[in-house]
């Protein structure tokens, strides 16, 4: 199965989901301990998002919390499993962490598909054509 990162995964597929947390100032800096991540459908509202963010509940989450893995100072990261009943749309992800004993949140999206796009092949400049002969041909 393919792993996706931030921007598209068909429904069933993983998605790599990073966050970078950093001070007033710029600089990238560790929560007190590895932030929360919470999934919302497509079917939930930004205003519900943030009303539950804020008040730090998470009832329309349909996934969640999971513990993201630090990969270095101010790094963290979370592959999702989107599942293969999902609906197509824009998806959420919350995290939401502390610094300091304040809790704070941010809200992402991702978009969860349910299709494929099939292409005719154009042969343009600088494509690489194999052909290869049966084994019937023969050196003449």
């Amino acid at each position: 199965m393919a792993v996706q990162h931030r921007g598209a995964v068909i429904a069933g597929g993983d998605i790599v989901l990073r966050a970078a947390f950093s001070d007033d100032a710029g600089c990238l800096i560790d929560l007190d301990s590895p932030p929360s991540v919470y999934i919302y459908d497509e079917t939930v509202s930004d205003d519900i998002i943030h009303e539950e963010a804020l008040a730090g509940t998470f009832t329309s989450a349909v996934a969640g919390p999971f513990v993201a893995t630090r990969l270095s100072t101010g790094y963290y990261t979370y592959t999702y499993s989107v599942p293969t009943t999902a609906d197509a749309g824009g998806w959420n992800d919350v995290w939401y962490g502390a610094l300091n004993g304040t809790n704070d949140y941010d809200v992402f999206e991702f978009d969860v598909t349910t299709g494929f796009n099939v292409s005719e092949q154009d042969l343009g400049p600088n494509m690489l054509v194999v052909v290869q002969l049966d084994v019937s041909i023969t050196i003449l």
